[in-house]
């Protein structure tokens, strides 16, 4: 979020759902810059608040650092934690086993594995790209 308080511009092309964010304030400031406004216009005080705090912590980004890449990949890692704790929820559901629930909870495991699988393909993708265009700038 802290990015996307920076670089507001970003967050429409940020493939985040707000449903990914724990905070609701957080998940508020993302609707609220994916709409296309600026994170510190019309904001309700507690939230101005919070927008300015998270932009004074955004990490700096060195060189030419690509936005775009350094949001989407800290978006897929926490979309990767947020898959990994459902599936880690699903799986006890599964040990537990409640008779008819098992076969529902089994499809669920395996779709999260799935997501979770493609995304870390995604992840590591645009990673690889992140180091290879840092490489780009260092020589």
């Amino acid at each position: 979020m802290a990015l996307l308080i920076r670089f507001p511009e970003e967050a429409a092309r940020t493939e985040l759902p707000p449903g990914d964010l724990d905070d609701p304030d957080h998940r508020a400031l993302l609707e609220w810059v994916k709409a296309g406004k600026h994170p510190t216009s019309d904001l309700p005080a507690h939230l101005a608040a919070k927008a300015a705090a998270l932009g004074a912590f955004a990490p700096e980004l060195e060189g030419e650092v690509d936005v775009a890449q350094a949001i989407e990949i800290a978006a897929l890692a926490l979309r990767e934690r947020n898959l990994r704790r459902r599936m880690k929820t699903a799986q006890g559901q599964l040990a537990r086993g409640n008779g008819a629930d098992v076969g529902a909870v089994d499809g669920e495991v395996a779709l999260l594995a799935n997501e979770l699988a493609e995304l870390m393909h995604r992840r590591e993708r645009h990673t690889v790209l992140h180091a290879a265009d840092a490489d780009e700038r260092d020589e």
